[in-house]
């Protein structure tokens, strides 16, 4: 994999999401070296993710049950299962959205509230310190917010999904950068 121009490349197989670096070495407990996608493909159906350009190749034809969706940021990944979001890695600021700021190796559920979590999420996206979704077509942030990046009008981290102002409905893509958001 070396001279790729991506900084990651994520793997989507048999619903288990393996990570590369850009020079083959394992991420997250993948395989090392990192198998070239002729071998992924002989195992089955995959989905490979470039995150520096966000386009991904799929190897075979989706089947009912869509893969689940995965966004990577600074130190932290998230992935939509089911409709639900969760993520994993540094937990600093609270982007991973679970009312801590304990840092997890394991996808983590992200809540509103203790025994709630977030649902009908269709997007995800990592940023920077942050994390935002559409969920039921509403764009909800945490994490990090001292440039005001969750939207919320303030500038008060959040280890808990917030409401986007003026975001409630509608909305159809959103994208966390390293310290802003757009949707």
């Amino acid at each position: 994999m070396t001279g790729r121009t991506f900084p990651w490349l994520l793997v989507l197989l048999a619903g288990l999401i393996l990570a590369f670096n850009a020079g083959g070495s394992a991420l997250a407990g993948a395989p090392t070296p990192a198998p070239d996608p002729a071998t992924l493909a002989a195992a089955g159906p995959l989905i490979l993710i470039n995150t520096a350009t966000a386009t991904a190749t799929a190897t075979a034809t989706p089947t009912a049950t869509p893969p689940p969706v995965v966004s990577a940021g600074d130190r932290h990944a998230c992935a939509i299962v089911s409709g639900a979001a969760k993520c994993w890695g540094d937990n600093q600021y609270g982007q991973l959205g679970n009312d801590s700021t304990t840092n997890s190796s394991v996808p983590v559920q992200v809540v509103y509230a203790p025994g709630t979590h977030i649902a009908g999420v269709t997007a995800i996206s990592a940023g920077g310190s942050h994390t935002c979704a559409i969920a039921f077509g509403a764009a909800k942030c945490w994490g990090r917010n001292q440039n005001g990046q969750l939207g919320d009008t303030t500038q008060n981290d959040s280890q808990v999904p917030v409401q986007v102002f003026g975001l409630t409905s509608g909305v159809t893509a959103i994208s966390a950068g390293e310290n802003h958001t757009c949707a």
